[in-house]
């Protein structure tokens, strides 16, 4: 189970009284802007990302697939988070797309079984807002598959898409 530093709470030995073990967290957004001149490989993968995503995130949108928009935006965090993120993100949907492509179709039963287990994931996170650190990975593993398939054209009608 995942505990937030706003979950964690000590009692006060002489008042009883609970309180925060950890001081509030203030953030302060600010816009970083990529100069083309000192980030060039930055911007390019970007705008390549951009190419490949916005089409299918506006078809994810259009035809109500959330879950795909969820691993859309869950991709383009990740490019914008840390080269580390990113890359690991984009080294699982290459491998999966060249497992594809060398092998054929993903069976249909491990596309379901797959699927469902994205579903009760989800599921999960609605009810009790937050799953296991392994879960949590699991699920990012699932939806960069399932972006790979996306990618490959594989499943681009299927019915068994998430609600």
């Amino acid at each position: 189970m995942r505990r937030l530093k706003s979950h964690i709470f000590e009692i006060d030995p002489v008042t009883k009284v609970k309180k925060l073990k950890f001081k509030k967290r203030k953030v302060f957004p600010c816009a970083v802007t990529a100069v083309p001149a000192r980030h060039p490989q930055f911007i390019s993968l970007q705008k390549a990302l951009l190419d490949l995503v916005a089409p299918e995130l506006r078809r994810a949108f259009r035809n109500r697939h959330y879950s795909d928009v969820l691993a859309f935006i869950s991709l383009l965090k990740r490019s914008v988070s840390t080269v580390a993120a990113c890359r690991k993100t984009l080294q699982v949907v290459a491998d999966r797309f060249s497992s594809l492509l060398s092998e054929a179709a993903e069976s249909q039963e491990s596309r379901r079984q797959r699927l469902k287990t994205l579903r009760e994931y989800h599921r999960k996170l609605e009810r009790f807002g937050v799953t296991s650190q392994q879960e949590s990975e699991q699920q990012e593993l699932l939806e960069s598959e399932d972006l790979a398939q996306e990618a490959c054209g594989f499943g681009a009608s299927d019915p068994l898409r998430l609600p």
